[in-house]
């Protein structure tokens, strides 16, 4: 089964994003381009790797998750500052 995004949207204070299998963004939290790389591409109908190049390599464990054939991928740190230096 795929996962469902229902979870994470009822948690307060955790900022997250749903993506196709094509890895465009579906929906985010309000919170969540703060994170990403480049805040204007973190928007619904982009490519997640523009705003999170984080994801580039991954797309094969990326779309097995998608499909229910992997039940968790996590991310062991990413690192942002914003242009002032000031750590995310």
């Amino acid at each position: 089964m795929a996962p469902q995004g229902d979870s994470f949207q009822r948690r307060v204070g955790v900022e997250h994003l749903l993506v196709d299998r094509d890895l465009r963004i579906v929906s985010l939290s309000e919170g969540a381009p703060c994170f990403a790389e480049d805040p204007a591409s973190a928007v619904p109908g982009e490519d997640v790797r523009l705003g999170f190049p984080e994801f580039v390599g991954a797309e094969r464990d990326l779309l097995d998750l998608l499909l229910g054939q992997r039940l968790s991928w996590s991310l062991t740190a990413v690192c942002r500052s914003h242009f002032d230096g000031e750590l995310i």
